[in-house]
Formats: structure tokens, sequence, C-alpha cells
């Protein structure tokens, strides 16, 4: 919602389609709006509504926590919960011969006590991103391509294994042949079974990560091997 002064709600909807591995994620967006130009905040979920004292700590979907000039807003504490596994699964919509399951919708409504300059705010999904505590303790995320990670995260593992990812060039969530950690798909897709490359599907995708993007942009469309995908009928 916007007016002449700028965007003064967002109403950001997520509902899982899938939930591959066994690690316990959440999932978060921050947005460039700090704390205290926060009005409301609330969350719907599973038919209940929460509404966040902003003042006060409480554990409960659509937590809001301060960060530098921004705000990270916890939309789901537990993708889990949001899309559980189908009885004898560990795993939700990514193993063959699994029984097809629905992801919950979480609404999280935000109101702005100011409005906020649509060029400051970017473009949606924001910085969406996963995030989950280690058995060290340790804050790991995953954010989209050259975004930096919050506060919260322990950066010791950025540049390691696969990843290309150095504080240094503002380079971040790339492999060093600049393969993605996320992807932004502008529509539903189907996607690959667990343990699947996701290229082995998706024929033209290293053709558009390699073009810098410039080519095979429907790449998440066309040119599809359906074999490798979960079968959501």
């Amino acid at each position: 919602t916007k007016t002449d002064e700028g965007i003064t709600k967002i109403v950001y909807e997520a509902t899982p389609q899938a939930m591959g591995a066994t690690f316990s994620n959440a999932f978060r967006v921050k947005l460039n709006v700090p704390m205290d130009n926060i009005k409301n905040l609330t969350t719907e979920f599973s038919g209940q509504r929460f509404e966040l004292i902003l003042d006060q700590e409480i554990i409960s979907p659509g937590r809001a926590i301060p960060d530098g000039d921004g705000t990270i807003f916890e939309i789901i504490d537990n993708v889990k919960g949001a899309i559980p596994p189908p009885t004898d699964f560990s795993m939700s919509n990514t193993l063959e011969n699994s029984p097809l399951v629905y992801g919950r919708k979480t609404t999280l409504t935000i109101e702005f006590v100011t409005a906020v300059d649509e060029a400051n705010m970017g473009v949606a999904p924001f910085d969406s991103f996963i995030s989950r505590v280690d058995g060290m303790g340790r804050v790991i995320e995953v954010h989209q391509v050259d975004t930096p990670p919050t506060g919260l995260a322990d950066t010791s593992m950025l540049g390691t294994g696969d990843d290309n990812s150095s504080i240094e060039l503002n380079r971040y969530y790339r492999t060093e042949s600049n393969q993605p950690w996320v992807l932004v798909i502008p529509q539903d897709w189907e996607n690959p079974l667990e343990r699947v490359e996701i290229g082995t599907p998706y024929l033209d995708l290293y053709s558009w990560i390699t073009s810098s993007g410039q080519q095979f942009n429907t790449w998440y469309k066309n040119n599809i091997k359906r074999i490798h995908v979960f079968k959501r009928y």
C-alpha cells in the first residue's frame, strides 16, 4: 500500500511448496526500515492471529529483530511446521512416490509510522532468506546473490566449501562459477526431487547463469526433463 509520500503498509504472504534436506530452517525477510518506524505488526497462521508488541521480546511467528538501520521479520520460525512431512517421510514434496502435502500460508502485515521511500525499500521479495542455528550455536543464513548476511549471522563460513563469497569484494552467496544459492522465480514451478542437481531437469539453467541472465530467461518453464521433478498430482 502506498501514497504520494511512499509505502505505508506491506502484506507479505508465504506458502512453502516443498521442504528438502533435514535442517530446521526459519524463513525471514529483512527490510530497510528501522524498528522505530514500525507501527503495527501482525501475523496470521493456521487460523491464529498474532500481534507483536514491539517493545517486548516474545516468542511467536512474525517476531521483529532490529538489525542496524533495518529490521528482520521472522515469517516462519520453522518451515517444518508450515509444511509438515507426510507420515513415514522426513521431507515434504521432494521424495519420489511420497504423498503430496500442502503448505500452510503465513500472512505478515507490517504498517509503518512514516511512509517509506519506495526506492529505499527495494524490490519484492526484498531480502528474503532462510536461517538456522547449527550444532555449534552459529547462525547460518542463505540470502540472494550479492545480498550480505544480517548482523545475526556467523560469517566464518563465507568463502568456504563451494561458497565463493568475499566480504572485501562485496560478493555473496555465489559459487566460483557464479551459481547462486538462491533463485527468485516469478511463477509457480516444479521443484527437483531430493538430491537431484537443479540443472538436471532444467536444461537451460546453466546457460542462463553463464550468460549473466541475458539469455534463456524462461529456463524455469521450458526444456524440462520432468522425470527429475516432484510430480504434484
